[in-house]
């Protein structure tokens, strides 16, 4: 089914007005949208020590082929608050404080959603609520929370062997980069990031749904194992 925009509710112009209101309820200041940067997020709390490897060596995939779109990259795994590395370097408070701008400066944002149980919840909705360009991408087969792959407003990506499938992803940066995100109704998803390029608008996830069907998400391969 094709999409059709019914209701354009942030424009561009008022993305702009809807980002300094909530940079200030947050109690930001100074703070300019980076519309090359992409915050990208993976499960670190909670992830036992024997699965990180195999979890990071995935993100560091799919971080190369966002890096190749020509996207700048922020990995809070890289960062002092990393919970793999201990708990002494900074307070909660400290945490969210400086995550949250780091997480609120890019345009993009990523979630390397692999594990069945994941940490990011809290920054995947502070990215939606942002109007980020939200890409979450999982692995076929892993079932994740239907709070996040469920989510309104996020592209959904799903790959099956990541190998073969890199050039694909960084295609869907490439194409997203070329749209400036705001907020509608689509006849097909509803409530849903919308992106604008030479006053003409388009529903993102019907977009890549269209432009890229290899990595789009079945949800029902998981109603077939459910016992």
């Amino acid at each position: 089914m094709q999409c059709k925009i019914t209701k354009v509710i942030l424009d561009p112009k008022q993305r702009k007005g809807h980002i300094k209101n909530l940079l200030r309820i947050d109690g930001l200041k100074n703070i300019k949208e980076n519309p090359n940067g992409c915050y990208c997020a993976l499960p670190l709390t909670g992830i036992p020590e024997n699965q990180r490897e195999k979890i990071e060596k995935k993100h560091e995939i799919i971080k190369q082929c966002i890096k190749d779109a020509g996207l700048q990259i922020f990995d809070p795994k890289d960062a002092p608050g990393n919970p793999w590395h201990g708990l002494r370097d900074i307070r909660p408070e400290q945490l969210y404080d400086t995550d949250i701008i780091q997480l609120v400066t890019p345009r993009f944002f990523e979630f390397t959603n692999v594990a069945a149980t994941t940490g990011g919840g809290i920054e995947l909705q502070k990215a939606i609520t942002y109007n980020n360009i939200t890409v979450v991408v999982v692995k076929k087969g892993v079932f994740t929370s239907r709070m996040s792959t469920g989510a309104r407003r996020i592209i959904l990506i799903e790959y099956n062997d990541l190998e073969k499938e890199r050039e694909d992803i960084k295609n869907v940066f490439l194409r997203l980069k070329q749209y400036e995100p705001c907020i509608g109704e689509c006849s097909v998803h509803g409530n849903t990031l919308l992106g604008f390029k030479d006053d003409k608008v388009v529903c993102l996830k019907g977009l890549i749904e269209e432009k890229f069907p290899g990595l789009v998400y079945d949800f029902d391969i998981y109603l077939k194992n459910e016992r």
